[in-house]
């Protein structure tokens, strides 16, 4: 059997506007009930418009774009809270998506199943932002068959809205025993959807390998016609003649029997249901809500599945944006004030992961067969010889003799003369001196250095690199780092935070500390921050106690503040200040990180000790925030953040003078970068003490930065 899967996670997918079918069907999962039967349905449409043909080899088909599921769950935040309240339910529903399989098998493939958990006020904004994330092609809703409150809805209230602007194909299924049908049943009356819906249905029975029969009611017939037209020529129905033509070359080229049926009845309904047998699978429009609320007026769709019951499959294709009425109806709201959504909210909670969402390392091992992904794990050394046998001896243990996920574990060291090299060979991994490393490139200094020449050695489809001097070291980080690129296809980077020792003494003796006023440069959290006067409460004393907090700072703040205002603030609260969409970032200069191999070889590397946070924003400015996560490890305790001062603030503003994707940001970063290398200079005066020596003048060095390897003749 063949698993369609795609090392390019970006590459899958489908054009949601073009032509061709989907590749990629978006699942939102409300009712984990059904999703057997729904997600087999899924798979089949999946399959059947991207999966190539008998006579066509899988690399001549039009790859990258390959058959993927992607089930989707919706945090519903109330509009009176902040999105990230959401975050403790976004786990649980990630948990709860866990138990779903992670391929389906569609006769002789089996297409992947990505999950996702969004965060919105409501669905259908949740389920808009997916289809773009995701590039989704279609979407496929379970449908109960009737609206809870009728009176209202037509198919429900998501639905309904959904129905009223898809964001790409909308399939609303009644999927109840569809694989037992006999015969697909499609009534069209022509136009470009009658077109959409016989692709679909033909892939379907081409699946299901029954007979499609293409329905056509007219509510009468001319006695005669001297011209020798056809009946559907003589009634005037020139959407469906037009569809008829369409409908002969479809005859021609599908592999199942496709049938003609010209019923006569004014009642169309009354000619469908006397048509339709209980072993159809019926596929058919769905208009949208009329909102009369009375049964005479309900959808012709809503009456067959009273009537006839399921299966049955509801299209909805978008229509074109009418510009010109969509601005009259924008003009002709009232403006209402309300509470905007921090940019970070919602990524804060859709891409914070808990490590214990990756501790089982058979389930690990078991989505790491199913990518087909390589591991490789990285150790960036310096003199660590007090703690690398522990470290070596614990990853080999767990991860290759217990459990078999890493395929390579590598040490990179910087020069380290204590036996850190020694150490590390004795124990049989893989050891090479970073200066060894692309020889024809130099050799530079640094953690940067280190990390841009581990690449040229690096095998693995996903790279975690891991602190030697981690306070408390756990081989469950490499999973925990790993775990959401395994899952989630369009993740890109992942970063690691942890509780700091201070802040797990406060939880253990019960205290609550206070956060100062951000100007007095004193009481910040480490990792901690307030924003726009939203915190974020924790559920338990095992993960995050205390809030999390984003301080409520403005870059005029920070140029409004003295040097010395500034060197107090902590390093991270300068990113969140003038890159907010990184404030939900709870720590940007950790060195426990993650990402796809061919993500990295994309990413330019700042050499020097600073180079975690350069490497943040390469990676937000080349894939997008929502290609980064991060991922709470509880088991290990990373090293510390940087803690405030002159100097540190000075490199961080250096480094987001060069790096911040705003212009407007990068000039506010430079001149207060300059503004604080005036105030060290002044600081370094004093040591001027004879007038008669030499004069010399303190300067913060530039950073020094490594190209991407993608694209360059040492490309490994």
């Amino acid at each position: 059997m063949n698993t369609i899967t795609e090392t390019d996670p970006l590459k899958v997918g489908g054009d949601a506007h073009s032509g061709s079918m989907p590749t990629t069907v978006l699942v939102p999962m409300l009712n984990v009930g059904v999703a057997t039967e729904l997600l087999q349905l899924a798979g089949a449409l999946a399959a059947g418009f991207g999966a190539p043909r008998e006579n066509e080899r899988l690399s001549s088909h039009p790859v990258p774009y390959l058959p993927h599921l992607v089930v989707l769950s919706v945090v519903e935040v109330p509009a009176g809270q902040p999105l990230s309240m959401g975050l403790d339910m976004a786990r649980s529903y990630r948990a709860l998506l866990d138990f779903l399989p992670s391929q389906v098998a569609v006769g002789d493939y089996e297409v992947r199943i990505d999950r996702i958990v969004k965060v919105a006020r409501d669905v259908p904004t949740a389920l808009q932002q997916a289809v773009i994330d995701e590039q989704a092609g279609m979407v496929l809703l379970h449908w109960k068959g009737y609206a809870r409150e009728p009176k209202h809805y037509s198919y429900g209230r998501i639905i309904d809205a959904l129905v009223k602007n898809p964001p790409c194909d909308l399939i609303v299924a009644r999927a109840e025993s569809w694989q037992k049908s006999r015969r697909i049943l499609l009534p069209v009356r022509g136009g470009p959807g009658a077109e959409r819906a016989l692709q679909l249905s033909i892939s379907l029975a081409e699946s299901l390998q029954v007979p499609l029969s293409v329905m056509h009611n007219v509510s009468s017939l001319p006695q005669s016609d001297p011209k020798g037209n056809t009946a559907i020529d003589t009634t005037g129905d020139e959407p469906y003649i037009i569809f008829d033509e369409h409908l002969e070359r479809a005859q021609k080229e599908a592999g199942i029997e496709v049938e003609r049926i010209l019923t006569v009845n004014q009642d169309p309904l009354s000619a469908l249901l006397a048509e339709a047998k209980e072993s159809d699978f019926v596929i058919m429009g769905a208009p949208p809500h009329t909102g009369s609320g009375k049964s005479h007026d309900a959808p012709i769709p809503l009456k067959v599945s009273q009537v006839k019951g399921p299966p049955l499959l509801l299209l909805r294709s978008p229509e074109p944006l009418d510009l010109a009425g969509y601005a009259r109806e924008v003009r002709s709201r009232r403006p209402k004030r309300i509470k905007s959504d921090m940019p970070s909210e919602a990524w804060f909670v859709e891409n914070t992961y808990d490590c214990d969402e990756f501790k089982d390392p058979v389930e690990f091992l078991k989505t790491k067969k199913a990518t087909g992904f390589s591991l490789s794990i990285a150790l960036l050394t310096m003199n660590d010889a007090r703690h690398i046998h522990s470290i070596i001896t614990g990853l080999k243990r767990v991860l290759v003799e217990m459990h078999p996920v890493a395929d390579q574990i590598v040490v990179v060291d910087a020069g380290s003369d204590d036996g850190t090299v020694e150490i590390a060979r004795d124990l049989g991994v893989e050891v090479y001196n970073a200066g060894e490393i692309l020889p024809e490139e130099g050799v530079l200094h640094g953690r940067g250095e280190s990390w841009w020449k581990s690449l040229g050695v690096l095998r693995g489809d996903i790279v975690v690199w891991l602190d030697p001097k981690a306070r408390r070291f756990h081989p469950g980080a490499a999973l925990s780092l790993a775990g959401p690129l395994m899952r989630v296809p369009t993740l890109r980077f992942v970063t690691a935070f942890a509780l700091s020792g201070s802040k797990a003494k406060n939880e253990q003796s019960g205290k609550k500390r206070e956060v100062a006023n951000p100007l007095d440069g004193e009481g910040f959290e480490k990792h901690g921050l307030h924003w726009g006067e939203v915190a974020v409460p924790r559920r338990n004393g095992d993960a995050l106690s205390e809030q999390i907090r984003v301080q409520s700072l403005r870059p005029s703040d920070l140029e409004s503040m003295s040097a010395t205002q500034i060197a107090a603030l902590p390093p991270a609260a300068i990113l969140q200040v003038l890159d907010p969409s990184l404030a939900g970032v709870i720590s940007p200069f950790s060195r426990d990180v993650a990402g796809r191999r061919t993500a990295m070889l994309a990413l330019p590397a700042f050499i020097g000790e600073n180079f975690e946070i350069g490497l943040l924003l390469s990676a937000a400015s080349k894939f997008g925030t929502r290609a980064i996560a991060q991922v709470e490890l509880r088991h290990a305790q990373p090293a510390p953040s940087p803690q405030p001062g002159l100097r540190r603030s000075l490199d961080v503003l250096q480094l987001l003078a060069f790096r911040l994707p705003d212009a407007r940001m990068r000039k506010v970063a430079t001149e207060i970068g300059e503004r604080v290398q005036r105030e060290l200079q002044n600081k370094s005066a004093p040591a001027q003490s004879d007038p008669t020596g030499p004069l010399f003048e303190v300067r913060a060095l530039a950073p020094i930065e490594r190209p991407p390897h993608e694209g360059s003749a040492t490309n490994p």
